[in-house]
């Protein structure tokens, strides 16, 4: 059960993430969008990284996939910020969509 509250609360916070980043590229990015939007990617970070400790063999490879997602569309996100390009950002936020669907699945898998 508290497996469960752990997915819904990645989900949440990449959803959360992909509103927020959608927001930068249609009205412009500030400052404190941005930040806030770096502040998210932490949390989804600590979900994944506290996710590993508590999962076992497919929900264990599951999360570090969903880790390693995480860390590549961070780095396309900073690549982004310095070259901006259309493709990077969509390849930014199909990565991020994966982040979503990984939370879901998780949460699917979980659910009794």
């Amino acid at each position: 059960m508290r497996n469960n509250i752990l997915w819904l609360i990645g989900a949440g916070l990449a959803i959360i993430q992909i509103l927020l980043g959608n927001s930068m590229v249609f009205f412009g990015v500030s400052s404190i969008l941005f930040y806030f939007h770096f502040i998210l990617a932490v949390l989804i970070l600590i979900v994944c990284i506290y996710g590993i400790r508590v999962t076992k063999e497919v929900r264990r490879r599951i999360v570090l996939g969903n880790l390693f997602l995480l860390i590549v569309t961070s780095i396309i996100g900073g690549i982004y910020t310095l070259y901006p390009n259309i493709y990077l950002l969509l390849f930014h936020l199909f990565l991020a969509l994966g982040i979503v669907s990984n939370f879901s699945v998780l949460y699917g898998m979980d659910r009794d």
